[in-house]
C-alpha cells in the first residue's frame, strides 16, 4: 500500500477501473456519517417567492423606529392566511403589551387561532425559551416541527444577559436555533443594526444563517401605508431584494416596491416637497412649474428622474396641451 501514498484519486484506480480498497485508520469511524446523493434530494420550497425559504433560518435587522415586528407579525399572518405554514410561534421579549394593544394585536389573536403569540408578561420566572424547546426535542415523539414558523423578536432578549458583541457567547443560542431548524422549522429572528447599517453584535448573527436583510420603511404621503424595503445582506439560498407595503386600515400586506422604501432621506424630502406643490395645483401642473416651484430647476437631471421614478406611486404623470409634460397628485 506504500506505493499508493502520494496519488490522486484518479491514479489509485488501477487498470482494471476498480477502486483500490482504502486502510482503516482513526478517520474511519466518519463514513458512518458521510451525506449521501439521497440525503442532498430535497426541494427548495419558497414560503414567499425569491424570499423566504422553508427550515431556514433568517436574520432581519434595521435601526429602531422600522416597523420590524409589524412586518414579522403580518409576514406570519400572511402565510397562515396562505396555509405555507400550519402554526406560528411569535416569541416577543421585547415589546410591551400597551405597544401591541396599539397595534391591535388583541383582535388579531382571536381571528388566528394558529398564531401563538407568547409575551415575556406570561413568565412567571426567566425562561430559557430556545434551550427548553431544545430540551423537548430529545422526546422522539415531539421532534417533527415542520410546519411551525417560529418570529424570535428581538434575538438580543434570549442571550440571557450574555454579551451580544462576542461570538462565544452568540454561537450556543445559534447553534440551538439549527437544531430547530434541522427538525423541519422556519425561524425568523429580529435584530438591530450599527451606526454602519450592519447587523449590531457579534458576526455570527449573520455568518450562521441562511439569509439576513437589511429592512428599511417609509410611511407613503397621504396613503397610510408603509413600505418596506429588505436589501439581501448575506445568502445561502436564492433570494434577491424584496418590497412589501403594509395597508394600516384594511392591514393587508402585499408586495410593494422595492425602490420606494429604500429611498435616502434626501429623495424622500424632495417627494415631500413635490407633493406640497402639487397639491396646491389639483388641476395639474408641467414638470417646468413643478420644479421651480420645488426649489429645482428643469436642468436638474437627478430630480427629473426621480419624478420618473415615482410615477405612479405618488404622483400621475400624463401629457397636456402642447404635448407638454403633466403631473398630478394621487
Amino acid at each position: 500500500m506504500g506505493e499508493l501514498q502520494g496519488l490522486s484519486p484518479t491514479q489509485r484506480l488501477n487498470k482494471n477501473a476498480e477502486i483500490i480498497p482504502q486502510k482503516t485508520n482513526a478517520l474511519t469511524w466518519l463514513k458512518e456519517y458521510r451525506l449521501t446523493a439521497d440525503d442532498l434530494n430535497e426541494e427548495v420550497n419558497y414560503l414567499i417567492d425569491d424570499f423566504l425559504v422553508e427550515q431556514t433560518i433568517t436574520n432581519i435587522y434595521s435601526k429602531a423606529g422600522q416597523g420590524k415586528s409589524f412586518l414579522a407579525l403580518y409576514l406570519a399572518l400572511k402565510l397562515l392566511d396562505e396555509r405555507k405554514v400550519s402554526e406560528v410561534y411569535y416569541i416577543d421579549l421585547d415589546n410591551s403589551k400597551k405597544a401591541l394593544q396599539s397595534r391591535g394585536l388583541d383582535k388579531i389573536i382571536v381571528k388566528y387561532e394558529n398564531l401563538n403569540y407568547i409575551h415575556r408578561s406570561k413568565f412567571k420566572e426567566v425562561i430559557d425559551v430556545i434551550g427548553t424547546i431544545k430540551k423537548q426535542l430529545e422526546k422522539p415523539e415531539l421532534k417533527d416541527l415542520k410546519g411551525a414558523l417560529i418570529v424570535i423578536d428581538s434575538i438580543r432578549d434570549f442571550l440571557g444577559g450574555k454579551d451580544m458583541l462576542k461570538d462565544k457567547d452568540v454561537m450556543p443560542l445559534l447553534e440551538d436555533l439549527k437544531i430547530l431548524r434541522e427538525q423541519g422549522a422556519t425561524i425568523i429572528f429580529l435584530h438591530h443594526s450599527n451606526k454602519e447599517n450592519g447587523a449590531k453584535g457579534a458576526t455570527a448573527f449573520t455568518d450562521s444563517v441562511d439569509a439576513t436583510y437589511h429592512l428599511k420603511s417609509i410611511q407613503l404621503i397621504k396613503h397610510k401605508k408603509i413600505s418596506y424595503a429588505l436589501e439581501v445582506k448575506k445568502d445561502r439560498i436564492p433570494i434577491v431584494n424584496t418590497g412589501f407595503e403594509l395597508d394600516t386600515e384594511t392591514q393587508i400586506l402585499s408586495k410593494g416596491n422595492f425602490e420606494v422604501a429604500n429611498l435616502t432621506d434626501e429623495e424622500t424630502e424632495l417627494i415631500s416637497t413635490f407633493k406640497e406643490v402639487l397639491e396646491e395645483h389639483p388641476e395639474g401642473i408641467n414638470q417646468k412649474a413643478l420644479l421651480k416651484e420645488a426649489g429645482s430647476s428643469q436642468d436638474n437631471r437627478t430630480h427629473r428622474k426621480l419624478l420618473q421614478k415615482m410615477d405612479g406611486i405618488f404622483w400621475k404623470k400624463y401629457k397636456g396641451a402642447n404635448n407638454a409634460t403633466m403631473y398630478k397628485s394621487i
